[in-house]
């Protein structure tokens, strides 16, 4: 028994016009860095797949808007496939309550934390109204209180994509004041 296959490559085809829909909040440069569907580019499934699993680590953007993926139309004309991701944006900020006891010398222990997980410091003086979102920077703020009037405070930032390139800068400041008592016997 003899088998013969015959495969015929057919045209290749580029991507063509990529648009984004749907970012309320999240600007487009921040989504376009994520994504691997270059205009002008050869057509690639896995390149499709890739920035989708890229989009849905940023965690800005609701997992169910990507469904199958973007949406795609096939331009036979030009050999091209124009591509159209349409995204529902979500919250990704976190804030954490906690409280514990450390023993008859610490007392109780209590800690706040707020972290916005995609935020603008350009945008932090802009005038508009809330918290300054869009540029997937992200800006921590603590607060933590134990003892005899001991406190701490904090605050981390964070630029993912520093000076275009994605190496992760940041800073992180903290202060602690604190007051205790002795006790003689």
């Amino acid at each position: 028994l003899d088998l013969y296959f015959e495969v015929t490559e057919g045209e290749v085809y580029e991507f063509g016009d990529v648009r984004i829909a749907g970012n309320t909040r999240t600007k487009e440069h921040v989504i376009r860095r994520e994504i691997r569907t270059v205009p002008g580019q050869p057509f690639s499934r896995q390149a499709i797949e890739r920035s989708v699993r890229e989009l849905s680590t940023l965690q800005y953007f609701d997992p169910a808007s990507f469904g199958t993926g973007p949406a795609t139309n096939v331009n036979d004309a030009d050999k091209t496939v124009d591509l159209v991701y349409n995204l529902s944006e979500t919250s990704s900020d976190q804030l954490e309550l906690s409280g514990g006891w450390g023993g008859g010398n610490i007392g109780l222990i209590l800690t706040a934390r707020v972290t916005f997980n995609n935020f603008s410091i350009q945008n932090m003086f802009d005038g508009q109204p809330g918290m300054p979102t869009g540029d997937g920077q992200k800006l921590a703020l603590q607060v933590q209180t134990y003892g005899t009037r001991s406190q701490v405070y904090s605050l981390s930032f964070t630029e993912p994509w520093f000076r275009g390139r994605q190496t992760p800068a940041g800073f992180s400041l903290s202060y602690l004041n604190s007051t205790y008592r002795t006790s003689t016997t």
